[in-house]
């Protein structure tokens, strides 16, 4: 599918964003993998072992390691009990 944007207030130029499978070569190639919503037909072990950065506002990369490079949005701080 095709995705327009632009031309409004918030953004003057035309863009077109396409969707691509989340094949392999296309996760290691990407810069980052932003996560908005988890769906059960996404193999997100797949995404968590190819892609370089992953942003995860859904919670759907839980409990699949490689935390160094997932930055989970709205997830609790872990707070160290010596300030």
């Amino acid at each position: 599918p095709e995705f327009h944007v632009g031309d409004d207030v918030f953004r003057r130029e035309k863009t077109v964003l396409k969707s691509v499978p989340l094949t392999r070569d296309a996760l290691r190639q990407s810069d980052v993998v932003v996560i908005v919503t988890a769906h059960s037909q996404v193999n997100y072990r797949r995404v968590v072992a190819n892609a370089p950065l992953i942003v995860d506002s859904a919670n759907a990369t839980r409990g699949l390691g490689h935390a160094e490079k997932i930055a989970r949005v709205g997830a609790p701080l872990k707070w160290s009990t010596s300030r």
